[in-house]
């Protein structure tokens, strides 16, 4: 009556629930085999799949892309983005830009002055200005 990689579980003499260890004592023999094989080219097809695409560009394209800022393009340029996110702004700017530039000023003001800090605080006051007509 016991099965090989079962435990019985039982009350006062009668078999309350068998639970199976091992899930291929479930299957019946031919469906382990497809189980295993279905498995392995999920596996393969997700392993072929291209991690990274790559776009052909125009040079004018990429330089502009390269050289945009706030004056040019009225979105914070890709270099004052990256700052945002090494200090974890990012997503404080999206929410609350007010604060973000709070916290960048103080951060620049406090610390070693740092070029690439220096120019998003820059970038980021003058879009403020911009968006809210506040020139002060």
């Amino acid at each position: 009556m016991d099965q090989p990689n079962a435990l019985v579980v039982g009350d006062g003499g009668r078999i309350k629930e068998r639970i199976v260890s091992d899930w291929s004592t479930c299957l019946p023999s031919p469906l382990r085999g497809s189980l295993a094989a279905v498995v392995a080219l999920c596996l393969s097809l997700v392993a072929c799949g291209t991690p990274v695409s790559v776009e052909h560009v125009d040079a004018r394209t990429v330089q502009t892309e390269l050289t945009s800022n706030v004056l040019t393009t009225g979105q914070l340029s890709g270099t004052t983005q990256i700052v945002l996110r090494q200090l974890d702004l990012l997503e404080t700017y999206r929410e609350k830009p007010d604060l973000a530039l709070q916290t960048l000023n103080q951060i620049v003001v406090m610390g070693p002055r740092q070029q690439d800090q220096i120019f998003a605080l820059a970038e980021m006051a003058f879009l403020h200005a911009e968006r809210t007509n506040d020139r002060s």
